[in-house]
């Protein structure tokens, strides 16, 4: 009798535990992991019933974030990979982006037809600018991979010819596009200083990284700037990893990022929410000239730069980039990472509509 007693509170011990996860889904809202897109329960119907709720439930769950850090730590200390498809874990605690891994690998380039319509439409962009009496700057930020290659895991190797960065700033020197060669200026830098230019814990740049790509942007474009070379600055470890909060979604280690010694001049004219606004305006009283900029992620950590220089400055992520209104400007700034030159195809710049 007692041993049934036992059977009977085991089993119902059992099916408690399973129906946890399920009850906590209804309980809790849960946050998408990484840059994964959050499954809904929307039409759905007796055909794609199963599908829809595997979906639902395999992104819902209770509990689930804190399952995918136990998978994900476990991989991580004891065979050094990464459980998150979007991370690629590398040597010394380095993390890396996996987006960009067909730059670093050679794979899936564009064509030379391809490169030719991306340095077409750039020249025409600097083009209709310069008819409007306006500079322009184009610029592309280095995959973290491709500067800090040594810590990639041995079994990717590294694509030794020209790449798309290298073809289309062939492209544009033979086109007379005025553009920043970053690549080359921040690997000069790290090769001469040592100090980091890009995050371990994330696919971006760091503040020094950033100036570096700033400072060589504005002597494209021929501008005085706020020389920082001289700045004191401090390291302190106070960034979130973007990396690594997709592998670690409950994790807290912080990242090291450069903080330099001056106070910003700048104040915000746009309803600022966060450095990933889609639209950022600012204005600095005792600054000189206006700059539009397109930018990307990469631009977090160098649009400040441009605002404590500029008396006026709009920063925009939104595509395409829309030249019709640059009138108003001194200075165009397109910049682009790496790993999306291929996205120039699809999103050209947009100039003024022909009469």
């Amino acid at each position: 009798m007692k041993n049934k007693v036992l059977k009977i509170i085991y089993i119902v011990l059992f099916f408690l535990a399973l129906a946890v996860p399920g009850v906590m889904t209804l309980a809790q809202k849960r946050q998408s992991i990484g840059n994964e897109d959050k499954a809904e329960l929307t039409e759905m119907n007796y055909l794609n019933f199963t599908q829809k709720f595997d979906a639902y439930f395999s992104k819902n769950f209770g509990l689930r974030s804190e399952f995918v850090e136990l998978n994900n730590r476990l991989k991580y200390n004891i065979f050094g990979e990464s459980g998150e498809k979007s991370v690629i874990a590398g040597r010394d605690g380095w993390l890396f982006y996996q987006s960009a891994l067909h730059d670093y690998n050679g794979e899936d380039m564009l064509t030379p037809e391809q490169i030719d319509e991306i340095a077409d439409s750039l020249k025409n962009a600097q083009d209709f600018a310069v008819s409007k009496g306006v500079r322009f700057v184009f610029a592309v930020a280095p995959n973290k991979m491709e500067i800090y290659g040594e810590y990639m895991p041995y079994y990717h190797a590294e694509y030794t010819g020209e790449g798309n960065y290298e073809r289309l700033m062939s492209a544009l020197d033979e086109r007379g596009v005025n553009h920043a060669d970053l690549k080359a200026v921040i690997k000069e830098a790290k090769n001469g200083s040592g100090e980091l230019l890009y995050h371990k814990l994330d696919s971006h740049w760091n503040n020094l990284g950033a100036y570096l790509a700033y400072a060589a942007i504005m002597d494209k474009a021929g501008l005085e700037y706020t020389d920082h070379s001289e700045t004191g600055y401090d390291v302190q470890k106070i960034f979130d990893g973007d990396l690594y909060g997709m592998l670690f979604p409950g994790g807290n280690e912080k990242d090291w990022q450069v903080v330099f010694d001056t106070e910003d001049k700048f104040y915000y004219t746009s309803n600022f929410r966060g450095s990933d606004d889609m639209i950022i305006g600012t204005a600095n009283d005792g600054g000189n000239k206006s700059v539009l900029m397109f930018r990307d992620s990469f631009g977090n950590a160098l649009y400040p730069f441009a605002a404590n220089d500029f008396e006026q400055a709009r920063f925009s992520r939104a595509l395409p980039y829309d030249l019709t209104d640059i009138g108003a400007y001194d200075l165009v700034v397109i910049e682009i990472v790496e790993r999306n030159i291929g996205n120039l195809l699809e999103y050209p710049p947009v100039l003024e509509a022909a009469e």
